[in-house]
């Protein structure tokens, strides 16, 4: 059947297509051909759907500027910076969110379906509540709007006005009251955006989702996504390491910098021993314990995800994605060398 699929799509492809046409097509013969086993066709076509994902005549989206806020950012929250935000501390009885972040593809879907069987919890969808707040900054505060250089002079009126603005947000987008239910925040790539979120709410509990770096980036690579100057890195993956380096060696920097209440979930450990794992997150959640958490895949109230991680919603939990990359390592040969730092920091050295 697979087999067939391929075929067809090849017939297709050798057509007069539209460029969206092109990226959707090339990307799908780019999955038959990895479960077939062609691993060098697979890359080929996944390099192919970059061709038209960029639509001509469109705005182009450009990587490098992520990359220069990236270095800004981690030029500028200084220890010396954040011993300052702790003599202005916020001055209200609002609470904490709980903060879901990660690179893209690090299994926090698998998390956030996890997390959702709990009756007292409301869940983002992958909303920039945090991102939408900092940029409030100049409208709410006295301050300019050079982030993040703005974080080091907000008094603590100002902090306690930003966060009810996030709340408002929260509100407005979720639905969600302070008072009646906890409220987790999901955006993975709110990983670089964890100074604002200390800054505000310097008691969150942060939930950081890890994979392998190499699986990590090559199912980034594998996936068709809306554009903007984030997605666009991954049309290739040269670009997709180069966006993870930078991004964890933020991480890096934080948490060497902030003092981070942070949890450290492990995609391979939690497919592995996922009743092991997913106590261990609810005791540093402190919720109670329920069985439901295990059986989370026969729970049929959250929302249907817009991530690619979409389909997967519903199946048990399953091992397939880990160790792909060890099919592709040929083709990434530059990628490997970015990503082979993080490889050992975070313990994944063969």
């Amino acid at each position: 059947m697979q087999a067939t699929a391929r075929d067809r799509l090849n017939k297709v492809l050798s057509s007069q297509l539209a460029a969206t046409d092109i990226a959707n097509l090339s990307n799908e013969l780019g999955h038959i051909l990895d479960r077939l086993g062609d691993y060098a066709g697979a890359f080929e076509a996944f390099n192919k759907k970059a061709l038209g994902v960029q639509v001509p005549g469109q705005r182009r989206f450009d990587p490098t500027n992520l990359y220069r806020f990236i270095r800004h950012t981690q030029s500028k929250v200084t220890p010396e910076a954040a011993a300052q935000w702790k003599k202005t501390l916020p001055i209200d009885d609002l609470p904490d969110p709980i903060f879901l972040v990660a690179f893209p593809r690090s299994g926090t879907t698998l998390l956030e379906r996890i997390l959702s069987t709990c009756p007292d919890l409301v869940i983002s969808n992958e909303e920039g509540m945090i991102q939408q707040t900092f940029e409030s900054i100049p409208m709410i505060t006295a301050q300019d709007n050079n982030y993040p250089e703005n974080l080091n002079a907000l008094t603590s009126n100002d902090v306690t006005a930003l966060r009810r603005k996030y709340w408002e947000l929260a509100g407005d987008i979720t639905g969600y009251q302070p008072q009646e239910k906890l409220l987790l925040d999901k955006l993975p790539l709110n990983l670089i955006n964890m100074a604002c979120i200390h800054r505000l709410f310097p008691n969150a509990s942060i939930i950081l989702a890890l994979r392998d770096p190499r699986d990590c980036c090559l199912s980034c690579f594998m996936q068709i996504f809306l554009q903007d100057d984030l997605t666009a890195a991954f049309n290739s993956i040269d670009e997709t390491a180069e966006l993870y380096a930078l991004s964890m060696d933020l991480l890096q920097h934080y948490r060497k910098t902030l003092d981070l209440r942070l949890f450290e979930s492990r995609y391979e450990d939690l497919v592995n021993e996922p009743e092991k794992q997913i106590h261990a997150l609810v005791d540093f959640l402190e919720f109670e314990w329920c069985d439901d958490f295990l059986s989370h895949h026969e729970k049929r109230h959250y929302k249907t995800q817009r991530t690619p991680s979409g389909l997967d919603v519903g199946r048990p939990i399953y091992k397939r994605a880990t160790g792909r990359w060890t099919h592709y390592t040929p083709y990434m040969k530059s990628a490997l060398e970015k990503l082979q730092p993080f490889v050992e920091a975070f313990g994944y050295a063969e």
